[in-house]
């Protein structure tokens, strides 16, 4: 009947395709329903980067081998003609990050003596700490 009550108990609704399938027709297949094989581009990853300070404790074998040497600069690879304008102003940039070096290296050393004058006043303090701690043990006895 209409309600999907036979004799032989309760069926549900036939499906599109079953119906398709009763009266022969081909079953309509949506173009964007049909499974394509997916293209994707081959990834390309950046090369890995070993900080120095890590790179200096690993075993030679472990060590990242360079086969290609640095090459000069742009100047090198190139005719640059400068003007005598453009050569000053080079000069001048090249003196700043010289003296922008030098003053680095000072400041660290400054900082390193420093934290030496420091940690020397840290032990001295300590020692002081524990002379005092004995002390009171003793007089505790």
């Amino acid at each position: 009947g209409v309600t999907g009550h036979t004799e032989k108990g309760w069926r549900g609704m036939k499906g599109k395709a079953e119906l398709m399938l009763e009266k022969g027709k081909a079953i309509e297949v949506k173009g964007d329903s049909v499974y394509k094989p997916i293209e994707r581009k081959e990834r390309r990853f950046n090369g890995l980067k070993i900080p120095k300070s890590l790179e200096a404790a690993l075993p030679y074998k472990s060590k990242q081998k360079n086969d290609r040497q640095k090459k000069g600069g742009y100047a090198q690879k190139r005719a640059v003609v400068m003007e005598k304008d453009e050569v000053r102003k080079l000069t001048f940039l090249q003196s700043l990050t010289t003296l922008m070096r030098d003053k680095k290296k000072i400041r660290k050393k400054g900082n390193e003596e420093r934290m030496e004058r420091k940690r020397k006043e840290w032990e001295k303090d300590e020692e002081g700490r524990r002379e005092g701690r004995r002390a009171e043990k003793i007089e505790g006895i």
